[in-house]
């Protein structure tokens, strides 16, 4: 009788345990909630496989905060069959409500972006006749650096946008 009421006991804190994991998880933004899914749905066929899991809501990223608008951190499948985190800006449409990619607003951060490593190269170049840009010295893409710092890396944005 002992041991059927410790293996109840048992369970009974395992299930506990789980539900406070995921009430934690809900707080840190790590769950997904209904807005979040609805903005992955609204890319699901640009995906190669459909299934898209949700990893996390990344808040604005250290950027303004807009109304209606911010990043949602996710793991897709790619052609090979392994799993990529990416980035996606979510906005909420003014016509239907609904979330979707912020597509506009993305590619205008990525041309911001692209501005300010640029010009972090030139005023580099500016203080020192010698210096070679690692554009040129690495043969780096600035604009795909840019696009890779926005849609794959889940940092804080502030320092490049300062």
């Amino acid at each position: 009788m002992t041991k059927i009421l410790k293996i109840s006991l048992m369970l009974a804190c395992t299930v506990g345990a789980l539900s406070a994991c995921d009430q934690i998880r809900t707080v840190l933004h790590m769950m997904p909630n209904q807005d979040a899914q609805q903005c992955l749905n609204s890319e699901r066929l640009n995906f190669k496989d459909p299934d898209v899991l949700f990893v996390a809501n990344l808040g604005s990223r250290g950027l303004p905060e807009k109304e209606g608008q911010y990043w949602v951190r996710y793991k897709a499948k790619n052609s090979y069959g392994a799993y990529l985190q990416g980035n996606m800006l979510c906005e909420k449409s003014s016509t239907t409500g609904e979330w979707k990619k912020a597509s506009m607003g993305q590619y205008l951060l990525e041309l911001e972006l692209t501005v300010k490593l640029l010009e972090a190269e030139n005023k580099k170049a500016r203080a020192d006749s010698s210096y070679v840009s690692r554009y040129t010295r690495e043969n780096v893409d600035p604009a795909n650096e840019a696009a890779q710092i926005l849609l794959t890396s889940p940092d804080d944005l502030k320092p490049y946008f300062e």
